[in-house]
Parts: structure tokens; sequence; C-alpha cells
């Protein structure tokens, strides 16, 4: 039977949860380390080795075609979050964005270090969350009259002062944005200051363990102080989602997780322009370039329920999500997949073979595998290429 387990890579960030991840890959060892990201798949920042002959997999699928079917290379990238604090402000290229990106800074990547690149990859990048627990996402512009009401709530002052005149622009939204981020440092610290002293004088209505904008907005300060990113909560819809929901995000959303923990699932890259609320390099003119400032109420993706199977519908191209809850299920295949097991223990039967697998642990399904038996006790997510689009 083609299946062989892989490794999924730990990647540390400041944001990460102190728990989540370590107890869902049992590393005691690593509780009280602020882990944000668990990694399955091809990509050089974090690949994942096929445990039986120790190769990473990249190399593994070069020398075992038949797991990859028809495709050239492996086509996703498969992680479980685990989110303290908010992400950073970021956005996604489109299939031309990244290819030019990454042609046009060719000469960049021979004298700079990675961590300074604005194109990792030459990679388009959508993706999609799910909650595991409850999570709280800001994704994509308010609408111009909603973006107009928050700003002058908040910065009644410097919007007539500043922002007034964004409103008789072709594009407000872009307007409003860029403005703000394109303050120098004295007016920007002038800006925030107003900011500040409106938000004190807000009540915080708490929903734990959901986040609300004013709260996101004061931890956002508290945080990085004088930084354009600090005003996204008022520039952005804020999402709540419960374990199961989920959200997808085509290329040029901005968007910034906030709290919670859940399955993440995009194409084979991470391509990250970034905007604020962050240490790391930031491009705001970058991001203004691939950004979309139209108002795109996001919705949860539809779920296809058959028995304890629920399938996330997207259109995407590259990858579709599948959760398995208990039961016993009989699959059709055909393409190449990653099962990660978040409870229990699972095993997949094809004929006289079987692999079993538990919590924490995940299982590459080679597209040569035509049918199997899924047996769940506990919870599985599926992430694989999809073969009916």
């Amino acid at each position: 039977m083609d299946a062989v387990r892989i490794s999924a890579q730990l990647k540390d960030f400041p944001w990460g949860g102190l728990s989540f991840l370590q107890s869902l890959v049992q590393r005691p060892d690593r509780l009280g380390v602020p882990i944000g990201e668990l990694w399955m798949g091809v990509h050089p920042n974090a690949p994942s080795t096929v445990l039986e002959t120790g190769e990473e997999l990249a190399s593994f699928l070069a020398g075992n075609p038949r797991f990859l079917g028809n495709l050239q290379e492996f086509p996703f990238l498969f992680k479980v979050m685990a989110i303290e604090r908010p992400l950073s402000i970021q956005c996604h290229p489109d299939s031309a964005q990244a290819r030019s990106g990454w042609e046009k800074e060719a000469e960049k990547r021979t004298v700079l270090d990675r961590s300074v690149w604005n194109y990792q990859d030459a990679n388009p990048k959508a993706e999609m969350l799910v909650a595991l627990t409850k999570t709280t996402a800001m994704c994509g512009f308010l609408s111009k009259e909603q973006m107009q009401h928050n700003l002058r709530e908040v910065l009644p002052e410097s919007y007539e002062r500043l922002l007034s005149s964004c409103e008789n622009e072709e594009d407000p939204v872009r307007s409003f944005v860029q403005t703000l981020y394109r303050l120098d440092k004295q007016e920007l610290q002038v800006v925030v200051t107003e900011y500040a002293q409106a938000l004190a004088k807000q009540k915080v209505i708490s929903y734990p363990p959901f986040v609300t904008p004013l709260e996101i907005a004061r931890q956002a300060l508290d945080l990085y102080g004088a930084d354009p990113g600090v005003f996204a909560p008022y520039l952005l819809q804020v999402i709540n989602l419960m374990p199961g929901e989920g959200i997808f995000l085509k290329p040029g959303i901005v968007h910034a997780y906030v709290k919670g923990n859940g399955i993440e699932l995009m194409n084979n890259s991470d391509n990250i322009l970034r905007a604020g609320l962050t240490d790391k390099h930031v491009d705001y003119e970058e991001l203004f370039s691939i950004m979309n400032t139209s108002y795109v109420k996001v919705h949860q993706i539809p779920t296809l329920q058959q028995k304890g199977k629920y399938s996330y519908e997207t259109d995407d191209p590259f990858f579709e999500l599948a959760r398995f809850e208990k039961g016993r299920y009989e699959e059709e295949n055909g393409t190449v997949s990653v099962l990660l097991c978040i409870e229990g223990n699972t095993k997949v039967t094809n004929g006289e073979q079987s692999r079993s697998f538990k919590k924490g642990e995940c299982l590459l399904l080679g597209a040569s595998l035509d049918t199997y038996h899924l047996e769940v006790d506990g919870c599985v997510y599926r992430a694989s290429y999809p073969t009916k689009r």
C-alpha cells in the first residue's frame, strides 16, 4: 500500500501558543515555548521527512513519482496553527503577482538574507482556516461606509485633518489605508496617541475566548505602539469561528489571525507581504500593489456532511480539506493526500495491508492508491489535491 508516515515540523513564533501544538505532537519538552505552526509538506522553509527512509519528502516523491500521479510537484502546504496573540497584518499574491515578484527579486536573493525577501517562492497563495477551538480572525476590508464610521469614531480630530479627503477618491478604502500607512513617524505618533485616548474611553464588553475589535486594538497598542497595523481592527472585518467552522481567503485579501487554534491549508507557498504588528520585514508599498480593497463579506466555508465526514467546499484548484469524526469510511482516492490525526487513533486499510497512526501523527497517501478503508476513533483531517475540478 502506497502510504508512508511523514514528520510534521514545529515552527516557533512569538505569537504562538504555549501548549496546544506541544500537546498535539506530544512534546512536553517544548511546553512554555511559543510555538505557532506545525508544517506538513515539501516547502524548503520547513520540509517534512519520510520517517521510514529518513529522506526529505521532496526527494522521496522524486524517486517515487507514482505518489504524485499526474502532478509534477507536491501541490499544497498543510499546517496546524496555535495563535496566542495577533499575527502580522498580511496579504498573499496570486499567480501572476508571485511570478512577477519572484523574478523582480532575483538579484535581491543573491545578496540579502531570506528574512527580508518579499517573495519566498514563485507560487500563488490562497488559504483556508478551519477552527479547532473558538477562533477570532481579521480578514477582508470593511466597506467604505463602515470604515468611514469607525475612523470618525476612533480618530475624530485626525479624520477631519488627514482622512476626510479620502472620501472623494476613486477608491476611498485604498486611500484611507494608504494615508494611515504613509504617515511620517512624528505624524503617526500624534495619530496613534489620539487613537489610544479614544479607545481608553470605550467600555470593553468581552466574549472570551473570542476577541473584540477594541480588545485587539488595545493589545496591539501595548505590543507595538506607533505601528500603523494597530488600526486594523477598525479597517478589517472581525470574524469569530466556532470549532469546525472555516474561512477561505483568496490571494489579495488582507488579514491577520488573532487568537485560537486551527487547521490551515494553502498552496505550496510561504509568500507573505506584511504590513505591521510584527518585528519581521515589512513592505507596505508591495502589499498595496497586491491587496484587494473591494468589500466582500467573509462567509464561512460551506460544508458537505455525509455521516461523520465533513467536506469543506471551495473552488481552489490546488487543495481541498475534509474532516472525519469517529466512524468507518470507504474512500475513493486517486490523488496525493495527507491525513493528520487530531484526536485518538486512525487506521487506513487497503486489501490486506493497513497502517495505523495516532494523535499528532500524519500519513501520506499516494495517488496510486485507488480506494481505502478509513477507521477513525477520534478525529482526522485530510488535505488532498482535488480530482474533480
